[in-house]
Parts: C-alpha cells; sequence; structure tokens
C-alpha cells in the first residue's frame, strides 16, 4: 500500500491561504483595500470571487483595469483611514519609492460595505493599517478573514483591536526585511467562530527552517 506524501506548512501568503481553501474555507467576496495596481496572490487563490478594490491613488487605475478585466470588480478612488477628510495629503510608499498624493479619506464605516457570508478583506496601506481598523471595526466585523500588512510596532495593537471583534491571529506570514532587520509581516486573522476542517497528509507538528530539508516519507 502506497503511504500518503507528507506535506509540509510555509510562511508566505499563497501557502497559507491554499490550507484555508483545503480546510472548507469557499471565499466569493474580496475586500482589498490598498490595492496598488493589484493583489495577484488574492487573484491566483479566489479567481472567481468578486473584488472590491480601495485605492486612492488613481494614476494605478488603467493598470488596475488590465490586471483585473477577466474579473468580477468595482473600484473605489479613496484613502480609508480612522476620520473622514476632504483632499488629504498622504504620503504614500511604493516598491521602494515614496511620493505625495491628494486623495479624500473616507473611515471603513463610512463606505457603506456590507459582505457577504464568504469574505475575506486585505488591508496593506503603507503603516497606515491600525487607522484603518480603527475606523472600520463595525465593517470588518462582518468577515470571516482579514489579512493585515503589519510593521513590528503595531502587530500587538492591531491584535487587540481584532480580537475585540472576534478574530483571532491564526498565521504570520510574508516575512520582509530592512538592511538586515525584520520590518514587517502580513497577518492572518480569522473569525472565532469560522471553523476549519482537517486536512490530511500534515505531520502532528511541522517546523520551518530557511534552507533546511525535509526528510521524504517512505
Amino acid at each position: 500500500m502506497r503511504s500518503e506524501m507528507i506535506r509540509h506548512r510555509i510562511p508566505r501568503i499563497k501557502d497559507s491561504l491554499q490550507f484555508l481553501k483545503e480546510s472548507g474555507c469557499h471565499v466569493e467576496y474580496c475586500l482589498d483595500i490598498g490595492v496598488h495596481s493589484g493583489t495577484p496572490w488574492l487573484q491566483y487563490s479566489f479567481p472567481k470571487a468578486h473584488y472590491v478594490l480601495v485605492e486612492p491613488d488613481t494614476n494605478h487605475n488603467n493598470v488596475i483595469y488590465e490586471n483585473y478585466k477577466n474579473y468580477s470588480y468595482e473600484l473605489i478612488n479613496v484613502a480609508v483611514g480612522n476620520t473622514n477628510q476632504t483632499q488629504a495629503s498622504l504620503r504614500c510608499v511604493h516598491e521602494g519609492e515614496t511620493f505625495d498624493i491628494k486623495s479624500n479619506i473616507k473611515t471603513l464605516d463610512s463606505l457603506g460595505i456590507d459582505p457577504p457570508l464568504h469574505s475575506l478583506c486585505k488591508i496593506d496601506v503603507d503603516g497606515y493599517e491600525l487607522d484603518v481598523i480603527v475606523g472600520g471595526l463595525e465593517t470588518l466585523a462582518k468577515f470571516n478573514l482579514i489579512v493585515v500588512e503589519s510593521q513590528l510596532d503595531t502587530i500587538g495593537f492591531i491584535k487587540i483591536e481584532l480580537e475585540d471583534i472576534g478574530f483571532h491571529l491564526w498565521d504570520i506570514v510574508n516575512m520582509d526585511y530592512e538592511r538586515g532587520n525584520l520590518h514587517q509581516v502580513d497577518l492572518v486573522f480569522k473569525k472565532d467562530n469560522f471553523i476549519l476542517k482537517e486536512v490530511t497528509g500534515y505531520p502532528e507538528y511541522d517546523f520551518f527552517r530557511q534552507g533546511s530539508e525535509y526528510h521524504e516519507s517512505n
């Protein structure tokens, strides 16, 4: 009898979402706050989902139209924060370049977003993630999964805010380093009442060390 191949988890977001899908997680609606020109790992993981894309920098619009032409989507050109402001100055960072833009700022709760039952929210706004969360707790509480980019000094604050609305930290992936020092990670939060089914093929205890080699099972 042929033994089942042992599988291993690694700390990257595509692997995390693949495991969630195998655990019975079905996502049909993605709110992408800070989409820039696109989020390939979300599109790859959930190609049939409807996307609500939030991006304050209209310079990305033409590329967004091209990258999402085969997807169901809508685009909202606004910045999301903890207060409502008109034509605020924003400092943006993209691929190492820093620049300023003007945009209206809205709280997430003021946008009237009402996700369906199977939904995911991704937040990546160049260090303003906590502001988005504080201004959107009522809306975020309606989602099943939340993926947040976080710098090290805000992980604890983000965790507290999302735990208060019924989430717990489920995974930490995509470690980014700045001059050799850990700078930011992606945090994956799962709703407390969202039950995952057991996925076979994974060891009882798994470890990950960059560069280590796993022994193949016989």
